[in-house]
């Protein structure tokens, strides 16, 4: 059954999922050229190319978990807000004027012209890769949340495979118009959402009766910017002089090497757009992050004043094996007694029989069930729940053990009036499909490049699927072979997600696969503005380098099993070590080996040679008119 939630709640879930639908069927009617479709024939105003950007952007980071987050750490993640106002520093008089003033479909072009077409192809089927593997493992995510809000964790399955076919679908209906403004109404739903669901939360409505931040005083989570530590600094994550350079590099590694978002910023229909929609993409970031970690501190302030509302299922003692460490199981179904869909204030004696749950401080088999109920026979989920004392305080923190996917959900159940609740978690859900039907779209312009633009091959194929002659396709041919692979894509990556579900991928381990392989590409792409030395060879090397460091750092923090608690347990070393790796044996490798090009081959490409993005052979070119049909091979 779902948390807290109201059939009324169910409702406006359902309605922030139709609306994906009809976004998709309102714009599908413009999609008559692969122009419309993919780039949205680049005439997006700064608004809604900004707001997208932060909805596609955001849930790499953990926008489902920002809450959750929140609740443990209070507001260290707003180093993230500082991240990306530094990294305008770099996008706006660097990165953006030379994407807008080179008009690409394809990021990866400006590779093959800087350094050379192995290059594109290499850096191309890396991010191919790891990308369709992330949006298997986000859908995977996504559905297992909202399973975790309905209680229900056997509907994973289920939600993966109906959330894959109805984002894949809008997509195939409405093209990049449909994705923005998908994206768009997302952040509009979620911003309007967490702002009522803050007020409601005050000592005022039914929230905590004290004050959010005097708890959040209280119990230790009210530091913002944490600037020293008691512990080793390995230990301590969230140092702003240790985290904020990661995530400067890990948001650089979004802006300026990925596809999905790079796109919605050459979608702007002009330069000044395009950095009006990242400064846009800023604003909104700096306003969704507090407002998120805000709500997790309320959702402290909540259920610490309020422990009989915590569910037993996070708080109960569950014992062990003495020999595998696992949660001790049933010898019948080979099953842990402990799972998330285990009703333990009904079992509550039949657990205890078995040993099942020990006693909250002691760690001794309990087998005293009226000691955990209420005169009115009901379980008391407090008395299950061990009390951690606040050193040096007179406070103390009812600790919570597993289901921190469940705390918002329930809380917004409980919290929020009927269908706010639902609203709320809707806007979440579809601010996480928003990166997920951004990597669709993404991965099909970039096959539609290479096998179309570039590719005889594909134009051969495409004329015999139509029955034509090549020199016969038309415009309707190839948003036809796209919108094919937009099912194919989506299929795939469903696919991925099925298996990631079965596998129990969670969100820690789609974060680390965020930030994993974002270093490696990033470098290479800084490599080529920055850095008149580095070459083709050097490059190639560099690339192979920091694929081997990131498959390295990949396993390595599988092995740490890490927690949610801790956001930035894969963010502050894979993708520091993976950048600076790939950019020094780049930069050195290209000194040894491999011939540079010439300061005419590379004016227009690096910085300090002509100005950014003006190529000397396409000035006279009509590139305001029409960049993309005029420029062709930067595509």
């Amino acid at each position: 059954m779902l948390l807290g939630f109201s059939t009324v709640d169910f409702a406006t879930l359902a309605f922030c999922l139709l609306l994906l639908l009809v976004i998709g069927s309102y714009f599908s009617s413009r999609q008559r050229s692969t122009r419309e479709f993919l780039l949205a024939s680049r005439s997006f105003d700064a608004t809604p190319a900004g707001l997208s950007l932060a909805a596609t952007t955001l849930p790499v980071c953990g926008l489902l978990l920002l809450p959750t987050a929140g609740y443990w750490i209070g507001f260290r993640p707003i180093v993230l807000c500082i991240a990306m106002w530094l990294s305008a520093l770099v996008m706006l008089p660097f990165i953006l004027p030379l994407y807008s003033r080179l008009a690409p479909i394809s990021v990866y072009a400006y590779l093959e012209h800087r350094f050379s077409r192995s290059v594109r192809n290499s850096a191309l089927l890396i991010f191919v890769l790891w990308r369709v593997a992330w949006l298997g493992c986000l859908l995977a995510v996504a559905s297992h949340l909202l399973s975790s809000a309905l209680h229900s964790p056997g509907a994973t399955v289920a939600l993966v495979a109906i959330g894959g076919a109805i984002v894949t679908f809008y997509v195939f209906l409405g093209g990049l118009r449909a994705v923005v403004w998908t994206d768009a109404a997302a952040i509009g739903l979620l911003v309007a959402g967490l702002a009522l669901a803050i007020v409601c939360s005050g000592p005022n409505g039914d929230g905590p009766q004290t004050s959010v931040w005097e708890v959040a005083q209280q119990l230790h989570r009210d530091s913002a910017l944490q600037l020293t530590t008691d512990s080793g600094w390995l230990q301590s994550p969230w140092l702003v002089w240790l985290a904020l350079p990661s995530m400067i590099l890990w948001v650089l590694s979004l802006q300026v090497a990925d596809q999905s978002t790079v796109q919605r910023l050459l979608a702007a229909k002009d330069e000044t757009s395009t950095s009006r929609a990242y400064i846009v993409y800023c604003a909104v970031a700096t306003i969704l992050i507090p407002m998120c970690c805000y709500l997790g501190l309320a959702m402290l302030a909540y259920f610490q004043q309020q422990p009989e509302r915590l569910q037993p299922y996070w708080v109960v003692n569950a014992a062990t094996d003495a020999t595998t460490g696992e949660l001790l199981q049933d010898p019948n179904t080979r099953a842990p007694y402990i799972r998330p869909d285990t009703d333990i204030a009904r079992d509550l004696d039949s657990l205890l029989a078995a040993g099942a749950i020990l006693n909250p401080n002691t760690n001794e088999v309990e087998t005293d069930g009226d000691r955990y109920r209420r005169s009115t026979g009901e379980v008391d989920a407090s008395s299950l729940a061990t009390i951690d004392p606040i050193p040096n305080t007179p406070y103390a923190e009812y600790r919570i053990r597993r289901g921190e996917d469940q705390i918002l959900p329930t809380f917004l159940g409980q919290i929020l009036p009927a269908g706010l609740g639902g609203l709320i978690f809707g806007a979440l859900l579809i601010a996480g499909f928003s990166a997920f039907d951004s990597g669709i779209h993404s991965a099909s312009t970039l096959l539609y490049i290479e096998l179309i633009e570039r590719s005889n091959w594909g134009s051969a194929s495409l004329a015999r699927w139509r029955k034509k002659q090549p020199q016969d396709l038309d415009s309707a041919d190839e948003l036809w072979l796209v919108r094919r692979l937009i099912i194919a894509i989506g299929a795939l990556t469903t696919l991925l997600g099925l298996i990631f579900a079965a596998a129990g991928g969670d969100a820690a381990f789609l974060l680390g696969l965020s930030v994993t392989w974002g270093g490696p590409l990033l470098a290479v792409f800084l490599l080529g503005v920055f850095t008149r030395a580095s070459n083709a060879t050097g490059v190639q090397v560099a690339l192979i380098v920091g694929t081997l460091v990131a498959v390295g750092l990949a396993i390595w923090n599988s092995l740490r099993a890490p927690t949610v608690r801790d956001p930035l347990f894969s963010q502050v070393w894979p993708i520091t070590i993976n950048f600076l790796a790939t950019f020094l044996v780049g930069w050195v490798a290209s000194l040894a080996i491999g011939q540079r090009k010439t300061r005419d081959e590379l004016r227009g490409l690096v910085y300090g040679l002509g100005k950014l993005g003006v190529r000397p052979e396409v000035v006279e070119e009509a590139m305001p008119e029409d960049a993309l049909a005029a420029n062709a091979r930067w595509r």
